[in-house]
């Protein structure tokens, strides 16, 4: 429910500020309100599937989430000028201002396995490749490989939705429990960026 309470709350940001309706001061604010309630949200419940409740969370987890919302916060004000310069009188402009919105909304499943990862750092996962036919030399390159949680997370390689990776998430791909063999060697860094 929180993940579409979240669309709801960036939609009607871009909406207000577009129609006029509110300042990009206000744009801002309310921005900025959703992606600290929303994403700390969604952290607290991947988490909350290892049995860590959010006042649980650790100093580095704490760290990590604030990291994560920080950086997210430094697009607001270039989102805000893009808005105000689509031109308000075609109601069609303002469906690619909402795809472009949705950018923050998929931040939502990834904050969500950044907290499940950092909360269970030493359960095995599996990288598993994701519904769509083609995928990027990332994921194919992470594909079958297990290390802990700790290692994806450390390596920034949590998908889904993952700018580290040559398709940004596009793959839908995902970490699964397994109890099979940690692979050998060391993480494949050169996948990633």
């Amino acid at each position: 429910m929180s993940e579409a309470s979240f669309r709801l709350s960036l939609r009607s940001a871009v909406r207000g500020l577009w129609e006029g309706a509110i300042s990009k001061s206000q744009f801002s604010s309310a921005m900025t309100k959703a992606l600290q309630k929303e994403l700390t949200t969604a952290w607290s419940e991947g988490a909350n599937e290892c049995g860590v409740s959010a006042d649980e969370l650790t100093d580095e987890e704490i760290e990590a989430l604030t990291g994560f919302i920080k950086n997210q916060l430094t697009y607001i004000v270039g989102f805000a000028d893009a808005i105000k310069e689509t031109d308000n009188d075609d109601s069609k402009n303002i469906f690619p201002l909402f795809e472009r919105a949705k950018l923050w909304q998929d931040r939502y499943s990834e904050a969500k396995a950044n907290g499940h990862a950092m909360a269970c750092r030493d359960e095995k996962q599996e990288f598993v490749l994701g519904p769509t036919e083609t995928h990027c030399r990332t994921c194919k390159g992470l594909n079958g490989r297990v290390y802990r949680n700790s290692v994806w997370v450390k390596n920034n390689a949590v998908p889904p939705h993952n700018w580290n990776f040559a398709c940004r998430g596009g793959c839908e791909c995902s970490l699964q429990k397994t109890d099979k063999r940690l692979t050998r060697g060391r993480f494949p860094t050169g996948l990633l960026g």
